[in-house]
């Protein structure tokens, strides 16, 4: 009995040994990235946070939005700026203009929609609720950032890769400024 029982022991032992580890589960990887350029005294980026906020938080674990301010700002400013209009995704300072230049972005808000071979799949406007500075519809009715989004997990390629964002222009030698003007063609 006792040889029974050192035998299925041993063979319990030899089979667990075979089988895959059961790992906890984990979170998957985001597959898309949002760089979304903002300015902090931009009113149309400001108008935008609540969008953003909600494709962040419906996106989760699908897609990593990250905020960029152009030019030299500081802590503090994106902070205040995080807290004030309750922003929900990370914020950084693109102090020395890299991303900026890198994707050739001129206003904010702007978004860049990337996939997860650092494609670049979407540029432009976050929808068309804004078709000129000060000048808005109700409510959109083009939805360019989350069909290029939606298009993209459903494994399908974006119909709209680029448009002409309506916002701020970024003063590429000085960082963001606010100037009330459209800016036309690239």
């Amino acid at each position: 009995m006792l040889n029974i029982f050192i035998c299925t022991q041993l063979l319990a032992g030899f089979c667990l040994a075979f089988l895959p580890e059961i790992a906890p589960q984990q979170t998957p990887k985001p597959i898309l990235r949002v760089y979304a350029f903002l300015g902090t005294d931009c009113p149309i980026s400001q108008d935008y946070i609540g969008v953003l906020n909600e494709m962040n938080l419906r996106y989760k674990n699908k897609v990593t939005f990250l905020g960029l301010i152009p030019g030299d700002v500081s802590i503090d400013d994106i902070q205040k700026f995080k807290e004030e209009y309750q922003v929900q995704f990370d914020i950084e300072s693109d102090n020395k203009m890299a991303l900026v230049q890198s994707y050739d972005v001129h206003t904010t808000p702007e978004v860049v929609l990337i996939d997860n071979k650092e494609f670049v799949k979407y540029q432009g406007a976050i929808d068309n609720w804004f078709y000129a500075l000060g000048k808005h519809r109700s409510t959109a009715t083009e939805h360019y950032l989350k069909d290029a989004v939606e298009g993209l997990l459903s494994g399908n390629d974006v119909k709209v890769q680029r448009t002409q964002a309506i916002g701020c222009i970024i003063n590429r030698s000085h960082g963001h400024k606010h100037i009330t003007r459209i800016q036309h063609g690239r």
